[in-house]
């Protein structure tokens, strides 16, 4: 499995339910990336979705939400709900060709790095002086000594005032 996510410098994803920040260029490599595979998330992190499911790839929701299907019923088009983390990953083992893309929010990435073997993350440089953009959910450091290594980090670009790069994230189990 390969996660995918947007962080600022530490390790910060999200404010009040949305993400803490996007670019239109982080949207492109998003999409580049995950276009005709899987994506795991959260009910949360689907809900924030301004169009509902990304289209072009199957959306996995794990939600303890009954709302959406009950178990075995979750197909709607090119989204599959599941209830509990053991659904999902039998969801994603009925795509074995397509890549599997972890896709957030922060209790998610939690729960299933344990399966994550490359990391996607887009890197925001903190901007002087801007205490505005606070995060109140984070994703787990990858930078910590548990097997991650930084493979490859993009120049720094900059779209609206945000300074970025891409950051390729492998983990070695050894």
């Amino acid at each position: 499995m390969r996660l995918i996510a947007s962080a600022d410098e530490s390790w910060g994803i999200g404010l009040d339910g949305d993400l803490l920040l996007s670019t239109r260029a982080d949207m492109a490599h998003l999409r580049e990336l995950t276009m005709g595979h899987v994506l795991l998330m959260g009910g949360r992190t689907f809900r924030s979705l301004p169009n509902g499911a990304l289209p072009g790839r199957v959306n996995v929701v794990l939600t303890r939400t009954k709302l959406y299907a009950t178990p075995g019923e979750g197909c709607i088009g090119r989204l599959r709900i599941a209830h509990s983390p053991e659904e999902a990953l039998a969801i994603l083992a009925e795509h074995p060709s397509k890549e599997h893309f972890l896709f957030g929010g922060g209790e998610i990435y939690r729960l299933f790095l344990q399966y994550c073997t490359r990391a996607d993350i887009t890197r925001y440089a903190p901007r002087p002086g801007d205490s505005s953009r606070r995060a109140d959910t984070f994703m787990p450091r990858l930078d910590l000594p548990d097997g991650w290594a930084l493979t490859g980090k993009s120049p720094m670009m900059e779209e609206d005032g945000l300074q970025f790069c891409f950051e390729s994230w492998e983990y070695n189990k050894s």
